[in-house]
């Protein structure tokens, strides 16, 4: 961010050439100042439960400045998420040794132990079997580094958005590694599901499932005399190339109806009809529940590039990939959404659509369409002054 000058008068009897304070030096270019959006929607749950992160942090003047996101999946109620959310980021920056100059994936991994004992702690004053995934990711310079507890899930969208490149590992208990680690702890799985309950095999809190004294662990777990679920970290990293475009960050919520190809299509495709990072990630979100999830539905699309202003040749130049400043915009809401709901359930179709090649999908256009109307009609009276495309 570039910084305002300001001149100084000397004070009587004084000189303003010996005394007067050095000027500033001159802020750096921007560095990494990504663009990004931010959607969160309740669906169809009774309640939202994900909580996430956004911001830059810039040591001094002349540090690189270092974009830090995350999306927390809560379950079984708030807490995990929220007291993870809310020390994730003051953890990472002032507590450990590797950061922001060092190696960010022992700064990670060290913030993620730090969320886990504080969930832990929390849950046990509170007597809560609450629990949360973590995916987030940051970037310094060319590096990116992601960090993943649970089945949320971080995706490159390379070249326009024709490649998309997992950055993480869904953990579940319909991965082998993950099934077989549990029926060493004394579980099993059942449905894909820790002991037939839980749908994620990695989780910060989530208490029941990790200590086996007292009321602390059901009955019904008690043949089990190791964690069933750990908060242990995947840890990824990458040197970001001239063709990586965004990076996309979203809970189970998307990744259960929408597959990694087609998230990366719809985004490009509505960056490039949009020219607007948070409209884009909007339009996906909207898409999740457009292809019938009934979850929380948190997505977060992050910006890259290489210089201000620039884009990768599949954009054609017509997108900035990188702001002044970072910048971001949210949206929340359940699934009826905000007052442009319309306009971007409209565009969501469209564009999911055009990522699956101009085919339908199976999904009812009409009949999605006449939802949207409706609800719009009820919460805005007027839907026919709403502008149907951007």
């Amino acid at each position: 961010m570039s910084q305002r000058s300001t001149s100084q008068r000397a004070p009587a009897g004084r000189s303003a050439d010996t005394d007067a304070t050095p000027p500033a030096p001159a802020a750096p270019p921007p560095d990494q100042a990504l663009v990004h959006g931010v959607s969160s929607l309740q669906g169809a749950r009774p309640t939202m439960e994900d909580c996430h992160i956004a911001t830059t942090h810039k040591a001094s003047l002349t540090a690189p400045l270092v974009g830090i996101y995350a999306i927390f999946d809560g379950h079984g109620g708030t807490l995990a998420a929220e007291t993870a959310a809310a020390l994730f980021v003051p953890h990472l920056t002032t507590s450990t040794d590797h950061f922001p100059d060092g190696d960010l994936a022992l700064a990670l991994t060290a913030t993620t132990a730090a969320c886990e004992h504080a969930v832990l702690e929390a849950s046990r004053s509170s007597r809560s079997y609450a629990g949360s995934t973590l995916t987030g990711m940051v970037v310094r310079h060319s590096d990116l580094v992601c960090v993943n507890v649970g089945d949320s899930r971080v995706v490159l969208g390379r070249r326009g958005g024709t490649v998309a490149k997992p950055l993480s590992v869904d953990h579940t208990p319909a991965n082998s590694e993950e099934a077989d680690r549990i029926s060493k702890a004394g579980g099993f799985v059942k449905d894909n599901r820790v002991m037939g309950k839980l749908a994620t095999s990695r989780s910060l809190g989530d208490m029941d499932y990790k200590e086996h004294r007292g009321i602390h662990f059901p009955p019904t777990m008690a043949g089990a005399h190791g964690p069933l679920v750990t908060a242990t970290p995947d840890i990824t990293r990458v040197v970001l190339e001239e063709d990586d475009d965004f990076a996309i960050l979203a809970c189970d919520g998307l990744w259960s109806v929408i597959s990694n190809k087609a998230a990366v299509r719809l985004v490009g495709r509505a960056l490039r009809r949009f020219n607007d990072v948070p409209a884009a990630t909007d339009a996906l979100a909207r898409a999740a529940l457009l292809r019938g999830s009934t979850d929380n539905v948190t997505v977060m699309v992050v910006a890259l590039g290489w210089t201000p202003h620039s884009a990768s040749p599949a954009f054609g130049g017509r997108f900035s990939l990188h702001g002044d400043s970072s910048t971001t915009r949210s949206t929340t809401g359940s699934a009826g959404g905000m007052g442009t709901s319309l306009r971007n359930g409209m565009a969501a179709l469209s564009a999911l659509r055009s990522a699956r090649g101009g085919q339908d999908g199976g999904l009812p256009k009409r009949k999605l369409l006449k939802g949207w109307r409706q609800r719009e009609a009820i919460r805005d009276g007027d839907v026919a002054s709403m502008p149907v495309a951007r």
